[in-house]
């Protein structure tokens, strides 16, 4: 439990079973403080080729501060599609220029028939079901 606690950021806490009783006070004290201080970060990832764990590193400039967080995290690669309509009217770059700023399976698709640069919209049967 130790180190799963240790990888994700977490906390154990470990109550013994056996001699006198044991007081959750201080236990119940401690994760009342630190679910009052606590905050959430985000962070872009550098996106794998293939899924794998990646470092991470938390800092602060505030002094005597307690950051707990995991050391690492899991990181995939998503599937991304582009799409960009054939009347568009702004110049855009070929595909091979997006595919390169993803890693996942990429897609790239123009649509066309005349349609505009809002294609919810204007197209909304191209897109995607989810």
């Amino acid at each position: 439990m130790s180190q799963l606690a240790d990888e994700t950021g977490g906390e154990a806490y470990y109550i013994g079973f056996t001699g006198p009783p044991v007081s959750f006070t201080p236990f119940l004290e401690d994760a009342e403080k630190r679910l009052m201080h606590q905050y959430l970060l985000t962070f872009l990832a550098k996106p794998p080729k293939k899924a794998n764990w990646q470092r991470i590193r938390l800092m602060t400039e505030v002094p005597n501060a307690d950051l707990v967080g995991p050391g690492k995290v899991w990181v995939a690669p998503v599937p991304t599609v582009t799409m960009e309509s054939d009347a568009n009217g702004a110049p855009h770059p070929g595909a091979s220029f997006y595919a390169a700023k993803f890693s996942g399976k990429y897609s790239y698709r123009l649509i066309n028939g005349g349609i505009g640069h809002n294609l919810p919209q204007e197209a909304p049967e191209f897109l995607p079901k989810l």
